[in-house]
């Protein structure tokens, strides 16, 4: 089992580009140690890979300037990279921790807008693997509760049922990947 996180294109060219090294979350899978999947949603600004040796490969723009050729058309809308979760920090986001807020590139500001001055964690980002090519939503399964009708005897129940996604998290959901 893994889980897949919806991020904006913002943040998921800061953590491509080994700039974001946390992502911050107010709340952490309990017990889990596993891939977490990013997702980079739709909205804009659109996120595209430059054909460059250069490090800092991942481009964000509403529009491409004239003359730009890129390798695809935007990863926006798809699965295009995972990292190894086995590390977290708990943290007060009304104190300040400039270490945290530079690894998850932040301000103290945002941080306690974001988390309104109470707890949250910081995801250490590891073992960071970056699609070649990017996956579809519909590449996954999530666990959804079903109502169980046996028909005969035994009466309805709930039970788990996997199912191809077909609709990105609206911020996060347990998956696996399709094989």
């Amino acid at each position: 089992m893994s889980i897949m996180l919806s991020i904006q294109s913002t943040w998921v060219a800061k953590i491509l580009n080994g700039e974001k090294t946390r992502e911050f979350r107010g709340w952490i899978p309990k017990g889990f140690v596993g891939w977490v999947y990013l997702y980079c949603t739709k909205a804009k600004p659109k996120l595209y890979r430059l054909p460059t040796n250069n490090k800092k490969e991942w481009y964000l723009a509403n529009k491409l300037p004239d003359g730009w050729v890129v390798n695809s058309n935007s990863f926006n809308g798809k699965v295009v990279a995972r990292f190894w979760y086995d590390e977290y920090e708990e943290f007060n986001s009304s104190l300040g921790n400039p270490r945290l807020y530079i690894a998850g590139c932040v301000q103290d500001e945002e941080i306690c807008q974001m988390f309104r001055g109470g707890m949250a964690y910081a995801w250490s980002i590891k073992k960071l693997e970056i699609f070649d090519n990017p996956k579809e939503i519909n590449e996954f399964y999530h666990y959804k509760l079903k109502l169980i009708d046996c028909g005969i005897d035994c009466p309805p129940y709930y039970d788990e049922v996997k199912v191809q996604m077909t609709k990105a998290p609206q911020s996060w959901c347990y998956c696996e990947e399709r094989k």
